[in-house]
């Protein structure tokens, strides 16, 4: 007893900490693998590296249970995202991906057409196990002549005693078991389910280290038609993930709102990145800001609408001045006029007013420079549609909105599929369509610009395309580049010279364009 009990003990202990987590012993189902603790330690590197910390943008395979054990080692992490990757990578930029080897080819191929920069993806056993060949050790007895058919091995089949006589005196089995006893090697690779990683082609991995390049800001660049532009998918700083709208500040200076990086950017008249902040909270979970305007003292006013809620900043982005709005309560009574659901955009009046598009409930709240509300333009209220309305002075989905030169709010209405203009109380004068709003896509939202001639240029996302109206509604001018398409348009600006940076959502990008080139339409 005494001779067992110690090769129990000694067996005990190899098994639990000498192979703790290599499936060496035929004890366990199926064991994570030690690339998961590492892994795990990396990508705490790649958050302090960043200075993201428990924001850091990952993103977790769900297929066949891959997500655990990452649940766990992922837990203190804000901004994990999951789900099943067999169509491929989720819309948004990730600083790290973990895929399952099933869905790896699917995720490869989006990564490579986002132009997003990984570094060589590693390849890991994810979850292994002992080799289970003996599972067909004693399999396939009585088979016919042409070697079809057969069943499993019983004891009084004459062919099961074959298979372990020619397995133990003419093949590999004695071999292998003494080699198991003596060197506790199995003699098969393991079985397993892979994963690959993805991490920034930046960061080293050894070290724990970003290289200095990866840190420097983008530069502004051209496109194939030696078009201006800025931007790239990316997390390095003047990169994007999913920009939505762009305003100019008095002096000239650019900033941009990032829907899927929470992230604001301030960038010099060329697009060289000067400053940026985050936008959302570690307190608030629920954020995604799709607009934004700049008041006449350079502060930067934006609409957080999955925040529910209207930010303020100071022109560098170094401060926070204001926060205002409250999440929608549904209750089935007309909403007060801090409860704001899903605020798209918002616009500045010379009084810095804020005239906002409070999208879900169909209305326009208008508010002073502080957050104090003013007034409101609607329709009637019905406990299900809220203020949604089709008639003069009223919405059904209002997005993007923005003030003329000579004071008129203008609005794209797009359910509706049309652009309001009110006047400067809020009183309508006229609107007129705009063919192609309308859709129910949740990506599909339009923006639009006044420029300082009085036309208006409007995006129409789903179909890459930015037109141009005079101030009555005729169509002047269609921005529809050939040589490289507009990939979901959203907002316009207007430069001193005339022409539009217009962003571009699914190209991570802003780009410049004449307004008036022939070759554009």
């Amino acid at each position: 007893m005494a001779s067992l009990g110690y090769f129990s003990i000694q067996t005990m202990l190899a098994a639990s900490f000498e192979r703790g987590d290599v499936p060496d012993d035929l004890l366990i189902y199926t064991q994570s693998s030690p690339e998961i603790t590492r892994l795990a330690d990396d990508i705490d590197a790649l958050a302090a590296a960043t200075g993201k910390g428990y924001d850091l943008r990952i993103a977790v395979d769900t297929r066949s249970s891959f997500a655990w054990p990452w649940e766990w080692y992922l837990r203190d992490y804000r901004t994990v995202w999951r789900a099943n990757f067999n169509s491929g990578l989720p819309p948004g930029h990730f600083d790290v991906v973990l895929v399952n080897e099933t869905n790896h080819s699917a995720v490869a191929r989006d990564i490579q057409a986002r132009g997003v920069l990984f570094a060589q993806p590693f390849e890991y056993p994810h979850r292994w196990w002992y080799p289970e060949t003996y599972k067909h050790a004693l399999s396939g007895c009585s088979r016919n002549e042409d070697g079809s058919g057969g069943r499993p091995c019983e004891p009084y089949m004459s062919e099961t005693w074959n298979k372990i006589r020619s397995g133990l005196f003419g093949g590999s089995w004695a071999r292998d078991a003494f080699r198991y006893w003596h060197d506790h090697e199995a003699p098969v690779p393991y079985g397993s389910i892979d994963g690959f990683a993805y991490f920034p082609s930046g960061f080293d991995r050894d070290t724990g280290r970003l290289a200095p390049s990866s840190l420097e800001p983008v530069r502004p660049g051209v496109d194939s038609a030696g078009r201006p532009m800025f931007g790239g998918f990316g997390d390095r700083p003047g990169e994007f993930s999913a920009p939505v709208d762009i305003a100019a500040g008095p002096d000239g200076s650019l900033y941009v709102v990032d829907r899927a990086a929470w992230l604001l950017q301030k960038f010099d008249p060329d697009g060289n990145y000067l400053a940026g902040i985050t936008l959302r909270d570690t307190e608030l979970q629920d954020s995604g800001p799709w607009g934004l305007a700049i008041g006449p003292d350079g502060t930067v006013y934006v609409a957080d609408t999955f925040g529910w809620r209207i930010l303020a900043f100071d022109a560098d982005l170094t401060n926070r001045l204001l926060a205002f709005g409250e999440a929608p309560l549904h209750d089935g009574v007309p909403p007060g006029p801090h409860f704001l659901f899903g605020p798209r955009d918002l616009a500045i009046d010379a009084d810095g007013n804020l005239w906002v598009t409070d999208t879900g409930h169909h209305r326009i709240v208008v508010y002073t420079p502080t957050g104090e509300f003013l007034r409101e333009i609607k329709g009637p209220f019905s406990p299900d549609t809220n203020y949604q309305g089709s008639g003069p002075g009223q919405f059904s989905e209002p997005v993007g909105i923005d003030i003329a030169p000579n004071g008129e709010i203008v609005i794209a209405d797009m359910w509706n599929a049309r652009v309001q203009v009110l006047d400067p109380s809020g009183a309508y004068i006229h609107d007129f369509p705009v063919v192609g709003w309308g859709g129910f896509e949740a990506l599909d939202k339009p923006y639009l610009a006044v420029l300082r001639d009085g036309r208006i240029a409007v995006s129409l996302p789903s179909l890459g395309q930015v037109r141009i109206y005079s101030s009555v509604g005729a169509l002047l001018t269609t921005i529809a580049p050939v040589d490289e398409p507009l990939l979901f348009p959203y907002g316009i600006v207007e430069t001193p010279g005339g022409k539009l940076w217009i962003v571009e959502g699914g190209a991570a990008r802003v780009r410049l364009f004449d307004s008036t080139e022939a070759g554009e339409r």
